[in-house]
């Protein structure tokens, strides 16, 4: 199987780190994984994709296609008129609070 990792080491040094910052959050959570070239489970969570219109790295358009075929319960936003680097909006950043509360 394919790895995103350089080492066993390094990947076990990355996800220390990343348990670290979840316990941070003081927050119950549950891992849940994405099928991809990487791995082969699927993500059955609710997940909020935004993506930008003119990401030159990322098209906005391509992304949100992409998360709503591997992604069963996505709820997908266009950043229109926006690249890369934009800052959100209030009604933006208010849609990240509420699907974070729900």
């Amino acid at each position: 199987m394919k790895t995103i990792y350089r080492s066993e080491k390094g990947k076990e040094e990355i996800l220390s780190l990343y348990d670290a910052q979840l316990a941070r959050l003081g927050r119950p959570y549950k891992d849940i994984y994405v099928e991809t070239s990487f791995g082969n489970s699927k993500c059955l969570a609710p997940a909020l994709v935004m993506g930008a219109e003119k990401d030159c790295l990322f098209p906005g358009a391509g992304v949100i296609e992409r998360a709503e075929k591997i992604i069963p319960n996505c709820n997908a936003y266009l950043l229109r008129g926006r690249g890369h680097m934009h800052f959100l909006t209030d009604e933006e950043k208010k849609m990240i609070v509420d699907f974070l509360l729900e």
